[in-house]
């Protein structure tokens, strides 16, 4: 079985702490990680001119979703990765920015933040993007030319 555990209580902590809000929680250490079975997968499209990548889930029965990236040249390549949220069809805002380096010919993958509700209803999209791809002397590549990325979605506690 192929499992993932996500521990969203650091995630959201990391989160928060970068919007400069306070969280005090006590948890017992069973509730810290939750574990999905991978449901499905699909290719992240060329975006931007085919200089980045767009990863986009709008399923609202899959409520954890991760971004898979694979470095396929033979050196670092540096990145930044933006996640949007939504209500699908209607603007949204930028809800994490961070940057990463994968080495050559290795992978990573960011878990999407969980979807939550702003005033007008439920987040019902959320957006991926993987921009700003550099190599080591700080020239930019095009993003796609570098790195393969998809989605991959993950559905039901298995803990």
């Amino acid at each position: 079985m192929n499992l993932t555990c996500v521990n969203n209580l650091k995630r959201w902590g990391a989160f928060l702490a970068q919007a400069g809000l306070v969280l005090v929680l006590v948890v017992s250490a069973a509730a810290e990680a939750q574990c999905f079975k991978r449901s499905k997968e699909q290719a992240c499209e060329n975006w931007n001119g085919n200089k980045e990548f767009r990863c986009a889930s709008s399923d609202k029965d899959v409520p954890t979703t991760q971004v898979a990236v694979r470095n396929r040249t033979g050196r670092d390549i540096r990145l930044r990765y933006d996640e949007w949220h939504s209500i699908c069809g209607t603007p949204g805002g930028k809800v994490h920015s961070q940057e990463f380096t994968i080495p050559a010919n290795g992978s990573t993958s960011f878990a999407q933040l969980s979807a939550g509700k702003s005033s007008a209803g439920p987040i019902t999209c959320r957006e991926g993007f993987i921009v700003e791809c550099k190599n080591p002397d700080g020239s930019g590549v095009n993003c796609p030319e570098a790195l393969s990325a998809q989605l991959e979605y993950f559905v039901g506690n298995q803990q």
